[in-house]
């Protein structure tokens, strides 16, 4: 008996040093909190305080019925702007208030850092680039890329207009239905790969039949990106997953596909017919293999899908708003319309309407940072919510734009309509953020947004009517991994 009490002694020692250091840290927190005129930020419901399980169910229920979106409404709905969950014991406060949002990306981001849990559940695709560091290292990264895509060759709506020429004539003109989700899914991985890579998939190209190295490439990438879901969704239960060696062996072939493209380049150096390609730069940059396809697996990352979900939820919702068609198209054909940034800058309108698409359908649905010192947020505490919050070192901060670009004490009641004639007499601010902002918004933001101007402008050119074949008329506004939850279905009649 006398042998067994030392084994019973330590984790009655442990669970009350652990008790009494929650209390302290508790005793702290509040402390601080009424030196900082800070109030309590509103709690969600818990039935499970402890591991914070039934929030989660929630959310994972909507992602299954595809209502994300959705879902986290309803908890704001309840909880308000800004509310605090616990995940597995992670202090999360998740936000929707303009105000929070800019503090956390805006001039006190250094404040605010990548979790360590996303990394590791990307790890080992994207480390070491542009997604994935923080503070110098992040500088140093972005500053490789920021002078090739804010150039006039990055957008290179020539190239994109030789695309777009292949893809126009996939689309039935006699009036029949086609789901526009893969033809944009194939234009962009085209564009993206010529761009970033130096050599187009050219999965468009009607006089190749079958493209089984790039088709093998792209279904692999694509099962990647639903696993890297399914990685950030497990959250602090990650190591379930066990080596999760499918994971890593698409991620090898992946990178040895990315090794080939970088060889190419490195040939082309000393060539008679350079390129302009991100490849290029980064292999005139950096002389290390590993180190540029880093960067290009970031840049590659952003652009394979962003642009075709963007676009194919743009026209599911043009589809059912046949009027802002025919306004498009009287204002496309009153001028001349050719492949340069003068010409989609005289088309205020079709911009409004991609203002519009961008906002009731944000590229980006939610952003998390944690917090690397204790720091204050403006609002989302005390009864009316408008008094300061405190977080607390550790802490995970959700930042839900989607929420932000609906949310109708900024939009008024139409927050949830699609009305690009809200844009005529608005500027965009910080209540609209679908490429995030401050100095970690999307480097290539007025590229991708040129780029949808560009193409909804020559849709608009090419076809007189687009008209709705989906029997479902309700918008359908999340995502699930890489493609849309539901098709896009469509027929386009030419004049």
């Amino acid at each position: 008996m006398l042998y067994t009490r030392p084994s019973l002694l330590a984790p009655i020692f442990i669970l009350l040093l652990y008790i009494c250091l929650s209390l302290y840290r508790r005793y702290a927190y509040q402390r601080k909190m009424r030196r900082e005129g800070c109030q309590p930020i509103p709690k969600y419901p818990h039935t499970d305080p402890f591991l914070g399980l039934d929030h989660r169910r929630v959310m994972l229920e909507g992602t299954k019925r595809g209502e994300v979106g959705a879902t986290r409404a309803k908890i704001h709905a309840k909880c308000g702007h800004t509310y605090e969950y616990n995940v597995f014991g992670q202090r999360t406060v998740c936000t929707m208030n303009m105000d929070n949002i800019r503090t956390v990306v805006g001039p006190s981001s250094a404040n605010f850092v990548k979790p360590p849990g996303s990394k590791q559940a990307a790890h080992p695709l994207l480390t070491d680039n542009l997604v994935a560091l923080d503070g110098h290292e992040w500088k140093q990264s972005r500053s490789l890329v920021m002078p090739v895509l804010t150039k006039e060759q990055a957008v290179d709506l020539p190239a994109l207009e030789r695309h777009i020429q292949k893809l126009l004539k996939l689309i039935p003109r006699d009036g029949s239905t086609v789901d526009l989700q893969p033809l944009f899914q194939r234009l962009f991985i085209d564009r993206a790969t010529e761009f970033v890579l130096g050599d187009s998939t050219n999965t468009l190209d009607p006089d190749e039949e079958a493209h089984p190295e790039a088709d093998k490439f792209l279904t692999m990438f694509e099962d990647v990106m639903r696993m890297l879901g399914q990685r950030v969704q497990a959250g602090h239960l990650l190591f379930l997953r066990g080596r999760d060696v499918q994971w890593h062996q698409d991620i090898a072939t992946i990178f040895a596909t990315v090794d080939g493209f970088i060889d190419k380049a490195a040939a082309r150096q000393h060539s008679a017919s350079p390129r302009f390609s991100l490849v290029e730069h980064y292999v005139d940059e950096i002389n290390d293999k590993a180190a540029v396809r880093s960067q290009l697996m970031s840049v590659f990352f952003g652009s394979r899908d962003q642009i075709s979900i963007s676009m194919s939820l743009l026209m599911f919702a043009l589809a059912r708003h046949p009027e802002v068609w025919l306004k498009l198209r009287r204002e496309v054909l009153a001028q001349p319309l050719g492949p340069s940034t003068e010409s989609t800058s005289r088309l205020p309108y079709t911009r409004n309407v991609v203002y519009e698409g961008l906002r009731i359908f944000s590229p980006v649905l939610m952003s998390r940072r944690q917090c690397d010192a204790d720091c204050i947020l403006p609002s989302g505490g005390g009864k009316d919510g408008q008094a300061p919050i405190l977080i607390p070192r550790g802490a995970i901060v959700e930042m839900n734009i989607q929420g932000l670009h609906r949310d109708r004490t900024i939009w008024g009641e139409s927050a949830d309509e699609f009305l690009p004639e809200r844009w005529t007499d608005r500027t965009p601010g910080w209540k609209y953020i679908p490429f995030l902002a401050g100095k970690r918004v999307c480097p290539a933001r007025d590229l991708s947004v040129t780029q949808m101007i560009y193409l909804l402008a020559r849709l608009v050119q090419e076809f007189e009517l687009l008209q709705n074949r989906d029997p479902v008329l309700e918008l359908v506004d999340d995502i699930r991994n890489v493609r849309l939850s539901r098709r896009v279905q469509v027929a386009l009649i030419p004049p």
